[in-house]
């Protein structure tokens, strides 16, 4: 497919032959299959300034919450029994959760149950990252946003995407699966900006690939601005699906917020998982409370005619799910 046919489609000229082929090579790759995937929120805090979270520092508003060892282990324990085959360890850049505090999550997860564990931990050094795949962790996230440098460095106020690329590769040479992805329908971009993503994210080889509509969110300096484009989310992930057919890739709970049942219809567009947050109800406006939220969304992908899968959902693991 080439960049023409990408931005047709991009554009909103056929979206339900795109949504068709998406759904189509997803049945082929992963059958009825969809995995659930659970992030565990450890905290809210954040040293950071980026300009469109909520949990930035300079929030004074936020009523800050840190989960202890303890609750995260239960939530994690809550979330498996409810059908989950991948925890994620989820934070800002919060100091408080140290390298050894963050191994004796992984140990204690992987010795307890038979799960995939995914870390989304913030800023950490590569010799971090090299400690917790000794202590069992399997993926990792790492936040882009956009494929634009200019663009990222305004959003993360001063971080280098050289920097962030540099870490992706080296976390691939390190045995993880790894994931990226970035927010759909920032302020001022076009399908031109769209087209740059998908192309960009589709060259980093990446095992999980998750495209996010901005949502604004308040007291931050992007907090009065219009929100992003579920359905250019939509054609991105669908996109994507095409060009990484084996990739995870989460209908996201943002799609639901801006739009309510989205991400239902997401399932039937190419995505093959879903990706709810847990942790307090302070952790995010959107947080599925468990168990309730978590039956509630196997319920959705019922409907869509799939099936909830409690496996790992690794790459591999997915060709041969029928």
């Amino acid at each position: 497919m080439n960049p023409t046919d990408l931005l047709m489609y991009l554009s909103g000229a056929d979206d339900q032959g795109l949504y068709a082929q998406a759904d189509a090579v997803r049945r082929e790759t992963f059958g009825k299959a969809t995995y659930l995937h659970v992030a565990v929120q450890l905290s809210n805090v954040c040293d950071q300034a980026c300009r469109h979270c909520a949990l930035r520092g300079e929030n004074s508003r936020l009523r800050r919450f840190r989960l202890s060892a303890t609750q995260v282990l239960d939530q994690a324990a809550e979330a498996i029994r409810g059908g989950a085959g991948t925890v994620v360890l989820r934070v800002g850049n919060d100091p408080a959760w140290t390298a050894p505090l963050v191994s004796e999550l992984v140990r204690e997860i992987k010795v307890r149950h038979d799960v995939a564990v995914a870390l989304s931990l913030g800023h950490r050094g590569l010799d971090e990252y090299a400690y917790w795949k000794e202590c069992g962790a399997d993926r990792c996230r790492i936040n882009l946003e956009t494929s634009e440098p200019f663009q990222f460095k305004r959003l993360r106020q001063g971080e280098h995407f050289t920097g962030r690329l540099h870490l992706l590769g080296k976390l691939h040479e390190l045995g993880y699966e790894v994931g990226s992805g970035v927010l759909a329908g920032l302020p001022g971009t076009t399908p031109m900006d769209s087209l740059r993503d998908v192309l960009f994210l589709a060259e980093l080889d990446l095992d999980m690939i998750e495209i996010t509509p901005f949502v604004p969110r308040p007291d931050t300096p992007m907090g009065g601005m219009g929100p992003g484009s579920v359905d250019a989310a939509m054609r991105m992930a669908a996109l994507l699906r095409l060009l990484c057919p084996t990739a995870c890739i989460p209908a996201t709970d943002a799609l639901d917020e801006l739009r309510p049942g989205s991400r239902q219809l997401a399932l039937g567009r190419g995505c093959n998982a879903v990706l709810p947050v847990v942790g307090t109800p302070l952790s995010r406006l959107d947080a599925d409370p468990l168990p309730e939220g978590l039956g509630s969304i196997r319920a959705a992908i019922v409907r869509s005619g799939l099936i909830p899968s409690p496996a790992k959902g690794l790459v591999q693991e997915g060709r041969h799910v029928g």
